[in-house]
């Protein structure tokens, strides 16, 4: 099950029941979307059809804009991983104030992929951190400098313990 908001408007829990099938809320709707061209969708809703062009597609932040009727619409998508972020209180947006990126787990710094001094993008590789015998790639929260990184290669750390700060 998913959660998704439409022009930031309060989420509904959105679950695919099938091909051409998809709940909203526990109701089922008939769902069917034809690709005409690229960018441009036809879809029918309940026996209704729709003229679609997608605007953009971040899959980083998980939306999606485009025109329907005449109108602008941004869809947002939330999953169970970005719920227990959320609960974990590293939910996307906080980061783009974040001074300090901390572990989200206990587990073993495997490799350290930025050094201090460099300039890293929103959701660029950081660290490689193993946490119950899985990798996990930590990338960062937000655009700026690294200023110092609080670990070394091989190096345990617990939930919480501060990894690297930003300028």
């Amino acid at each position: 099950m998913q959660k998704v908001s439409v022009n930031e408007k309060a989420a509904k829990a959105v679950e695919w029941s099938g091909e051409s099938s998809i709940k909203v809320n526990d109701e089922s709707l008939d769902l069917r979307v034809t690709v005409l061209k690229p960018h441009h969708l036809e879809v029918t809703l309940h026996h209704k059809t729709y003229q679609v062009e997608v605007r953009e597609v971040d899959s980083l932040k998980k939306t999606v804009s485009f025109r329907m009727g005449g109108r602008k619409y941004e869809v947002a998508v939330q999953d169970k991983y970005d719920e227990l972020l959320k609960q974990l209180g590293m939910e996307r947006g906080a980061g783009a104030q974040a001074k300090e990126l901390k572990a989200p787990m206990p587990g073993k710094v495997l490799s350290l992929e930025v050094a201090s001094g460099a300039s890293v993008a929103e959701g660029d590789p950081l660290l490689i951190l193993e946490a119950m015998k899985m990798e996990n790639v930590i990338k960062s929260p937000r655009e700026g400098v690294v200023q110092s990184i609080h670990v070394t290669t091989n190096q345990v750390v617990e939930k919480n313990e501060i990894l690297i700060s930003f300028e």
